[in-house]
């Protein structure tokens, strides 16, 4: 079929209504419910100076 100008704006109506609201709920929700990870570039965490002057 012939996708017409109302039809296009419909859809696009859709989508802003419905599908980014949710999108943006879901969004919310794992920022509430995940932990951050951090990840520490360089040296590893097991080996420092301090280990190096003990021994």
């Amino acid at each position: 079929g012939t996708i017409t100008v109302e039809k296009w704006k419909n859809c696009i109506q859709h989508v802003q209504n419905n599908t980014e609201q949710k999108k943006w709920d879901l969004d919310n929700v794992i920022e509430i419910h995940v932990e951050p990870l951090i990840i520490n570039v360089g040296e590893d965490s097991s080996t420092s100076e301090w280990d190096d002057e003990s021994e």
